[in-house]
């Protein structure tokens, strides 16, 4: 499915607005909720951010700090920041047009995950694992390509009781 919604224009980009949609879809807009799953993946903090992603946002801004879990809500927007210009320049390099609905779904998905995803319909294993199974982690990029809410895992996680969380969480 090829995004239909026109390319980004830095000057007209609401970094705000597009922030605080990632915050919902990604973490149920819950300020402190940490680690989203460490069975599943390193999704953390409100935005939802990888390892791998923190260490990209690092890489362009090293005063961030090393251990995500001691970044300040303002150095957490920091990085979501540095996270959607990294996933921006990605996309380009893969092809990919960016706009608000891409940079969402490259967010989820990584902006390789997606570029893949769109040229060929791959899920990876980690992703599928991560995120409830390889058709609903087509469901959500289909939604967030299509310029809908479509919460992660940690949205999810975000408004179930604890004991919830750890019943899913544990071995079968």
């Amino acid at each position: 499915m090829q995004p239909v919604a026109q390319p980004v224009n830095p000057a007209q980009f609401d970094q705000a607005a597009y922030n605080a949609s990632i915050q919902r879809q990604e973490s149920g807009n819950k300020p402190n909720i940490g680690y989203h799953n460490q069975q599943l993946g390193t999704a953390y903090g409100p935005y939802g951010i990888t390892a791998g992603a923190w260490q990209d946002a690092r890489r362009v801004d090293p005063s961030l700090p090393e251990d995500i879990t001691k970044a300040t809500p303002e150095q957490m927007t920091q990085a979501q920041n540095d996270v959607t210009a990294n996933n921006a320049k990605y996309l380009q390099h893969y092809g990919v047009e960016v706009n608000p609905q891409t940079l969402s779904a490259a967010h989820f998905l990584g902006a390789k995950g997606l570029a893949d995803y769109l040229r060929d319909g791959t899920i990876s294993e980690a992703a599928a694992k991560a995120n409830g199974g390889a058709e609903n982690v087509k469901r959500i990029v289909d939604q967030r390509l299509g310029g809908q809410m479509a919460p992660a895992s940690g949205a999810v996680q975000a408004v179930k009781p604890p004991a919830e969380q750890t019943a899913e969480a544990a071995p079968a």
